[in-house]
């Protein structure tokens, strides 16, 4: 089983329309919201002209893995963060500015 923290992301970037159900579909298979305890993410949700945020209390790891990777693959850039997990991890915050490898920092918990 693995070990769940609370996390965040938040995405910008040009995404072409045409990706917008496989980005939904990420999003979805995440169990992501636009607010902590909220309802699913729905296309609806996306803002216009401004960074997507969506967030999720137990996420494995602490990481988005599948939607982290989508962004990879169409260079949408990211910050997440994720809580600590006593004893295995502290807080970090990971930054992928649309090329390169992503960079993960140490972080607060607040």
């Amino acid at each position: 089983m693995a070990d769940r923290v609370s996390a965040s992301i938040t995405i910008g970037g040009t995404l072409p329309a045409s990706q917008l159900p496989a980005f939904a579909e990420a999003i979805a298979n995440e169990g992501l919201s636009t607010e902590w305890d909220g309802e699913p993410f729905a296309l609806g949700d996306l803002p216009e002209g401004e960074p997507l945020a969506l967030m999720a209390h137990e996420v494995a790891w602490g990481r988005f893995e599948g939607l982290e990777a989508f962004c990879i693959a169409h260079g949408l850039f990211f910050a997440r963060w994720s809580g600590a997990y006593a004893c295995q991890w502290g807080a970090e915050r990971t930054v992928f500015t649309g090329s390169g490898e992503p960079q993960s920092y140490a972080a607060g918990e607040h």
